[in-house]
């Protein structure tokens, strides 16, 4: 949309502001939840690691490279490799992504103390694969213990404004979080560019 691309540029710094943000937008427009601050995130990183090295992993895959519910699921052990996870995505389509090393040695420790070395990486009580139930009740656990209110959703979003925040490339983030259409993606960008606004507004003023 003219929207998406008008946000695209203002990202690039090719523009300043976008010419559409004068116009009052349809009330359908999509909102994103608030993403964790870093203080938060390294509270819920610290306070999960007392749950247990299952616990600690699963989270740690989804704030720290975005995976959502259904691929945490679908992850075997097979799917990690020479520090690379394949996730299967949203309509089976794959994409394999570099594991950052805190987060492989994580996925190292889970899998030593638990004895698991093929078949499902994450499972129930029974040894079969973790049903989504499950992972929601682990997630609203830690959730609770931690003192910081989050989904699942909110932990991907959080993840893509950080990366942006970084430097990260919008057609990198894409790839990363398994997005179809780059427009999907660019919802994050204005969060990250509003973010960064004030900063700038700071900075400049301690010119004038």
């Amino acid at each position: 949309s003219l929207s998406t691309f008008c946000t695209w540029l203002v990202y690039k710094r090719k523009i300043g502001t976008s010419p559409v943000s004068r116009f009052i937008r349809p009330a359908h427009v999509r909102r994103l939840p608030r993403p964790i601050s870093g203080e938060e995130l390294a509270r819920v990183l610290a306070k999960t690691k007392d749950l247990g090295s299952e616990a600690y992993a699963v989270i740690y895959l989804m704030a720290g490279i975005g995976l959502r519910c259904c691929e945490v699921l679908a992850l075997d052990v097979s799917n990690l490799s020479d520090g690379s996870l394949l996730i299967c995505g949203k309509g089976k389509k794959e994409r394999r992504i570099p594991l950052p090393k805190p987060i492989e040695e994580a996925l190292g420790v889970y899998l030593r103390e638990g004895g698991i070395e093929s078949g499902p990486m994450f499972r129930s009580w029974s040894d079969f694969r973790m049903q989504e139930w499950e992972l929601k009740k682990l997630i609203i656990r830690v959730s609770g213990y931690s003192g910081v209110q989050f989904t699942a959703h909110r932990l991907r979003h959080t993840f893509a404004t950080r990366y942006l925040e970084a430097g990260g490339s919008i057609e990198a983030l894409k790839e990363l979080l398994g997005h179809t259409s780059i427009a999907t993606t660019m919802l994050y960008v204005k969060v990250a560019v509003d973010k960064l606004r004030p900063s700038l507004e700071k900075s400049l003023l301690t010119l004038l």
